[in-house]
């Protein structure tokens, strides 16, 4: 699977109202701030190329957003362009190719309502 076709995929589950999570390996290595809590200055870390990364969330900018931690179902440390976009305004993203070998992961089992 591409960035384009994670991307496409995770926003045909957002459209469906169904999350939709994939794991990747970064293709470089990168710089990450960890968020630590309100009031308390988040640790900068490197992430090196290879590491096994979860994708839990696509924005309709063309990004999706990225944690270290393969349980999470939501929350991420780093966004990583993964398509073109242009903004209102001009701006211009390009694709930062930064995730390779990328494999959706099976749909979470929706909760039972209460």
């Amino acid at each position: 699977m591409t960035q384009q076709e994670l991307w496409n995929w995770m926003m045909d589950g957002n459209a469906v109202h169904e999350h939709r999570t994939a794991t990747a390996v970064l293709a470089r290595e990168i710089h990450v701030n960890r968020w630590n809590g309100h009031g308390k200055p988040d640790t900068r870390e490197v992430w090196t190329k290879g590491l096994r990364v979860n994708v839990v969330m696509a924005s309709r900018f063309g990004d999706v957003g990225i944690t270290d931690d393969l349980h999470a179902d939501y929350g991420y440390q780093h966004r990583t362009q993964c398509v073109e976009a242009s903004l209102c305004g001009g701006g211009t993203y390009s694709p930062d190719n930064l995730l390779e070998e990328i494999t959706p992961t099976p749909a979470l089992t929706p909760k039972p309502a209460t």
